[in-house]
């Protein structure tokens, strides 16, 4: 336990520096992009001195160099929190942070996430050998004795695999007879499969479970731009509206919920809050003139990958508001650490990465009611009220203490 201890502290200490110096692989592309994404990552100037910068006002960490070719699929940070699994466009890859390298796992491209049973194994679902054989494989790696076990199912278009309190089962979510995405249990060593959690009838985009959670756990889910989160019987059901996905920390108190944010200018981003009044007037003149010359089917704006941060205790909900990215994860090694793909900071669309964060101290100050840099308070429930109160975005906290 000693060791395991002072591992954390190494690497949680050299994340922010070491782990820059590591690129991903240089494949290209990973699954379909716009033409508007394509020409972007053809011709943007990636600076790196710009990213250093926003990176550090805002005490973010990246695991990867700042301009590397960083087109990531899907990642997971093992339980110690030493190595970082990854996909990029034909494989995945395992990241170690103490000795500083990358080994590519000697399979195909899983057909979808990969997630730690233990500090050495990886769960992962892949295509058969053979092309033309309908189902998956369900197969476990071993990163540090470079072994795969696997074994066959018949889960058509599986994705979203996800722990249960069993090791020898996952939960995962597959297209069923009629087309419609449900909810599986998984037996990882006879490819057994069978429905879940017969109570979630609807259609499922995306799940999670956190068993650790006090009374009996809790499981999350989505799907048509609502988030749910339930006990595994199905009570105590609560809705967030405006979420792609919803995240439960282990302890069960915060829910951090994926959604999209507000449309953003493809061209010309800047940080806003680095500017005058003036300054920002001309630019957006300068940014507005040169639009109104583009053609008509010219992509001149997007939605960026935001999250909200939800505290289920109060029915409080904010906003992380200066940074932005999705397939957030809680760091396991270190409480209130969080990582997330990175698409920007302060809204200006960066190079993709995977981020890093100590969220401590800012927790730390909503519990006081003090609005840390960075989260906004979007939603307050009162106490003993039906309906929640919508506070403006740009708005001051009504009480905040000095």
């Amino acid at each position: 336990m000693k060791r395991t201890r002072r591992t954390l502290s190494r690497v949680s200490a050299t994340l922010a520096l070491t782990l820059l110096a590591l690129t991903a692989c240089e494949e290209e592309n990973f699954g379909e992009a716009s033409f508007y994404e394509n020409v972007y990552d053809a011709y943007a100037d990636c600076r790196e001195s710009e990213i250093r910068f926003l990176k550090g006002k805002h005490g973010i960490s990246t695991a990867f160099a700042e301009c590397g070719s960083n087109n990531f699929g899907n990642f997971s940070w093992s339980p110690s929190g030493i190595h970082l699994y990854f996909q990029v466009t034909h494989a995945g890859h395992v990241l170690n942070g103490e000795e500083k390298t990358i080994a590519t796992v000697p399979t195909p491209l899983p057909v979808s996430n990969g997630v730690w049973i233990d500090a050495d194994r990886i769960l992962m679902l892949l295509p058969h050998a053979e092309a033309g054989i309908p189902g998956q494989r369900v197969g476990v790696y071993d990163h540090r004795k470079a072994t795969l076990k696997a074994v066959d199912t018949v889960l058509e278009q599986p994705s979203t695999l996800q722990l249960s309190a069993d090791p020898q089962v996952v939960y995962v979510t597959a297209l069923d007879d009629a087309g419609l995405r449900r909810l599986y249990s998984l037996d990882i060593t006879t490819g057994a499969v069978e429905r879940a959690f017969e109570w979630l009838t609807e259609p499922v985009e995306s799940f999670g479970f956190e068993p650790g959670v006090p009374d009996g756990g809790m499981v999350s889910w989505a799907a048509g731009g609502t988030a749910h989160i339930a006990r595994p019987d199905g009570s105590e059901q609560q809705d967030f509206e405006d979420a792609l996905r919803a995240v439960i920390h282990p302890a069960g108190r915060w829910l951090v919920i994926e959604r999209l944010g507000a449309p953003v200018s493809n061209f010309d981003q800047a940080a806003w809050d680095e500017m005058t009044d003036e300054a920002r007037e001309r630019a957006v003149r300068r940014r507005d003139a040169w639009v109104e010359r583009l053609p008509d089917w010219t992509d001149t704006e997007s939605s960026p990958p935001s999250m909200d941060l939800l505290d289920l205790d109060n029915g409080k909900r904010y906003r992380f508001s200066e940074f932005q990215g999705d397939a957030f994860e809680w760091y396991r090694a270190k409480d209130f650490w969080i990582s997330f793909r990175m698409w920007g900071i302060e809204e200006k669309e960066l190079n993709r990465n995977v981020a890093l964060m100590d969220l401590t101290d800012r927790m730390r100050m909503l519990d006081r009611e003090i609005f840390p840099k960075g989260i906004e308070l979007v939603q307050a429930m009162p106490v003993g009220g039906e309906a929640p109160i919508e506070v403006p975005i740009d708005a001051p906290p009504a009480a905040t203490p000095e």
